[in-house]
């Protein structure tokens, strides 16, 4: 059997619910504020931005190619331009466009390719642009050289894009992505890569920087495929192999970035490279 509630219960109970409804106004009034004050905040931060910044792009902080080094957290490279204007010598890229090879009837052939273009107070400027543009040359050549190769209906086109990998008072380097394409299917992938010493204005062989053993090589196909993950190309070769490639200079890919030192090789089929940010760890001793 139900027992009656008592006249003390029924109090208790009411008191109890009206606690309750103090206490989620209270709740609710607090949450109120707490919104208001985050809306202000972020109003406060918009307006100082836009105070801060009436000028657009000039009153950012000034890019430093060192400061970069020194304090990225990029764990690996990725092929961007780093021209930087405040040191004695400037960069510009252009473009090389031609489109009029002597080809069969009912065929045809083009290479756009862009390259740099170097300027300022460094020895041996004119040295520099023509290696430089020696890229330009050789590809030229090359493709006047195949075009008796084509066939009627074959369209060949080679692009290549030139990218300022790093530059400083000592250092220049460059390389190009390129590859050809001959009707619509890619082939002939590569890197190329150049690196200068501006003190003395002479180009580096791309094999006097690092001293490439076996150890290194073994070293390089774990990096490359903890940085690329597997690539069936490469397994194709033995270490031994790998070597081989890491010390020629024609297949040797090799230039400073603002992370270190990009390392790879262009193989059959392709090329890969290895971000080396230890890279001062082999370099050539003299």
């Amino acid at each position: 059997m139900k027992k009656e509630w008592t006249t003390g219960k029924i109090v208790g109970v009411i008191m109890l619910s009206v606690l309750g409804i103090v206490i989620l106004w209270i709740a609710f009034v607090a949450s109120i504020y707490q919104l208001v004050t985050v809306i202000d905040n972020i109003d406060g931060k918009t307006a100082a931005r836009s105070a801060g910044n009436t000028d657009g792009p000039e009153d950012t902080e000034e890019y430093d190619i060192e400061d970069f080094l020194n304090g990225s957290d990029e764990e690996y490279y990725d092929f961007a331009q780093y021209i930087r204007d405040d040191l004695s010598y400037s960069v510009e890229l252009e473009e090389y466009d031609r489109d009029d090879y002597d080809c069969p009837e009912g065929s045809n052939a083009s290479l756009t390719i862009t390259y740099p273009v170097v300027t300022g107070d460094i020895p041996n400027v004119d040295g520099i642009n023509q290696k430089l543009y020696e890229e330009v040359t050789e590809l030229d050549d090359y493709i006047s050289g195949i075009t008796d190769r084509l066939e009627e209906g074959d369209s060949f086109e080679y692009q290549g894009e030139c990218f300022v990998t790093y530059m400083d008072e000592n250092i220049l380097s460059v390389a190009w992505q390129e590859h050809g394409t001959l009707n619509d299917s890619m082939i002939g992938a590569v890197v190329v890569s150049m690196n200068f010493d501006l003190q003395t204005g002479l180009p580096v062989g791309n094999t006097g920087i690092l001293d490439i053993d076996d150890d290194f090589a073994i070293d390089f196909r774990n990096r490359c495929e903890e940085q690329n993950g597997e690539i069936n190309g490469l397994n194709y070769y033995s270490d031994q192999q790998i070597r081989e490639y890491l010390t020629d200079e024609s297949s040797l890919i090799i230039f400073y970035t603002p992370l270190g030192m990009e390392v790879g090789i262009n193989y059959d089929g392709g090329w890969a490279t290895v971000t080396y940010k230890d890279y001062k760890k082999f370099t050539k001793q003299f």
